[in-house]
């Protein structure tokens, strides 16, 4: 199987993703796991920052990669 590298960038919801600890274990898994799960050979790096807004990615550095997905805007103001 080929691998496949894969960014995840995002906010809490892509963070929490490896720090279930921070949910006080309400949550039992993230959506990234989730998806790793049911797609397998992705090489997951997860570069969510929990708390983000859009203007928080603007200058972030984003690694190289095959796939990336984006989930952005849940803290985002009007």
């Amino acid at each position: 199987m080929k691998f496949m590298l894969w960014c995840a960038i995002g906010d809490s919801f892509t963070y929490l993703n490896d720090h279930l600890d921070e949910t006080g274990f309400r949550v039992s898994k993230g959506y990234l796991t989730r998806i790793q799960e049911k797609v397998p050979g992705f090489i997951l790096n997860n570069i969510g920052i929990n708390g983000s807004t859009f203007q928080d990615w603007i200058t972030q550095p984003i690694p190289e990669a095959d796939l990336y997905t984006i989930l952005l805007g849940t803290n985002d103001k009007l």
